[in-house]
């Protein structure tokens, strides 16, 4: 009746298999419902753009073929025969709340002895100073199979 995806769609190999086979075993009228990490809609593409794009994949571990906006992720899904689709962005209200909580455990005690002191400052300088975020979409998306 239903197929869910919570963060994790953005890691499949790929996301459109994924879309194929969450239609082929739901039932007629059940619903797919994913939480994913996307690119933003009209994201920057200089060099600057493409070198951040590429580290975000890689940390993320998102195959390039997944990394693209709302709208083509809408149309993948009509694609592979979903309808009534559903999405919306929610990302004011994760990425702020999950960084400030990464960079504060970044330096708790409890976690120091299981992050080296060097990844935990990159990781800091990822999320605080380069804006790691910026170009990235937070996305809930609905959509039926039709019955």
């Amino acid at each position: 009746d239903a197929v869910t995806s919570l963060e994790s769609a953005h890691h499949y190999d790929t996301r459109e298999d994924f879309f194929e086979e969450a239609y082929r075993v739901l039932r007629p009228g059940g619903v797919i419902a994913v939480a994913d990490i996307i690119p933003r809609e009209g994201a920057s593409q200089g060099l600057a753009a493409r070198a951040g794009e590429h580290i975000r994949r890689v940390i993320l571990q998102s195959p390039q073929a997944n990394f693209y906006p709302i709208s083509a992720y809408i149309e993948k899904l009509g694609r592979a025969g979903f309808r009534d689709v559903e999405a919306r962005s929610i990302r004011d209200r994760t990425y702020p709340a999950f960084t400030r909580f990464t960079r504060e455990r970044l330096f708790d005690r409890e976690m120091a002895h299981r992050m080296d002191p060097l990844v935990a400052r990159l990781v800091d300088i990822a999320f605080a100073r380069l804006d790691f975020w910026g170009p990235l979409d937070y996305v809930l998306v609905r959509a039926r199979k039709p019955a």
